[in-house]
């Protein structure tokens, strides 16, 4: 069994299965990559390719705006496509935003300042061509803004949390930023027949527990709670296709349905495990609501 997990997570990670488009659409369906190691992380866009792409053309990918590499999720470089960037920021920004406070009190970097210094990156970006982090800091200091090192990092980082910059085009093997705005659209960028429904289905698609797994930890790094399914796995040789919980989750509802089943023909079980987590979820949710006064 646990090798056949393994070998299902393989898969739905296209290491054993690569796909047939270029580095844009592995980045689209991993949804985001860890990419503080920029070397290594586009070998790994090349591992999920099936047609052997050059590092060159991963590169090309990047400096041409197909795939951003910026801070988001957490404060660590990822490699994200430009119709997912606005969500996920709206998203994770505030949560990141409060994971790195610390630093950045400690360092003087209050609220104030760090606005201003991302509105003179926003007019420099603005007046012409991409610059690097050095550049940016040449910048903040015809405005009066002192930054190097750690404080100038501390500002990128949150310039491109507020989406105002992004990953521009490598410039001598040097990291460049541009205006988030020249790179990716404000609305959600649907291809073909999506509808933002089925773009949110593609988004999570993969193996069940390893997506449920995935946003659990999500939640918990952004100081939510999370509703476990409280429900008991139905595994045992009496049970049924439509009783609740047929999958054996405890984080949250799967479903599975055959491969060429439509949508009405959903297990009834499945439905109704639904039904019951909204149902949890509810009456859970209701013991936080504010209590009138007497």
């Amino acid at each position: 069994m646990h090798s056949a997990i393994a070998s299902q997570r393989l898969d739905h990670q296209r290491i054993t299965r690569p796909g047939r488009g270029g580095p844009e659409e592995v980045v689209a369906w991993l949804g985001a990559v860890q990419a503080q190691e920029y070397a290594a992380a586009r070998w790994g866009l090349a591992l999920r390719m099936s047609r052997s792409p050059t590092d060159a053309e991963i590169e090309r990918a990047c400096d041409d705006g197909r795939i951003l590499r910026t801070h988001v999720l957490r404060p660590t470089w990822h490699f994200v496509g430009t119709a997912d960037i606005r969500w996920m920021l709206e998203l994770t920004a505030p949560r990141v935003h409060q994971a790195m406070s610390s630093y950045t009190r400690r360092l003087g970097l209050d609220s104030a300042l760090l606005t201003r210094a991302a509105t003179v990156f926003e007019r420099a970006l603005g007046r012409g061509p991409c610059l690097t982090r050095s550049e940016l800091g040449s910048e903040l200091a015809r405005a009066g803004i002192a930054a190097k090192g750690i404080v100038l990092a501390l500002i990128t980082i949150y310039a491109e949390l507020e989406g105002v910059i992004c990953s521009g085009p490598r410039r001598n093997k040097q990291l460049t930023y541009a205006l988030l705005a020249d790179r990716a659209s404000f609305k959600l960028q649907l291809t073909g027949n999506q509808t933002p429904r089925k773009r949110l289905i593609e988004d999570l698609n993969g193996d069940k527990d390893a997506t449920l797994t995935y946003l659990w930890h999500l939640a918990m790094q952004h100081g939510g709670l999370w509703v476990s399914l409280a429900i008991k796995p139905a595994n045992v040789k009496a049970s049924r296709r439509d009783d609740p919980n047929r999958m054996g989750s405890y984080i949250a509802p799967m479903a599975q349905s055959d491969a060429d089943a439509p949508p009405e023909e959903m297990s009834a079980g499945d439905l109704e495990t639904a039904r019951l987590y909204g149902a949890r979820i509810a009456e859970i949710a209701g013991r936080f609501a504010p209590v009138a006064n007497a």
